[in-house]
């Protein structure tokens, strides 16, 4: 049980830090894709 209540302790701290970087890397990913794709269009 004690180690549930940790998880469930620090979850919360750490999940914007996961979505940050999630956000991050899905923007910087589809900046790279309209770069390679806007000669195209």
């Amino acid at each position: 049980m004690g180690r549930a209540t940790t998880a469930f302790a620090t979850a919360p701290a750490s999940l914007p830090v996961a979505v940050d970087a999630l956000l991050a890397r899905g923007a910087r990913r589809l900046a790279i894709a309209s770069w390679f794709l806007a000669p195209a269009c």
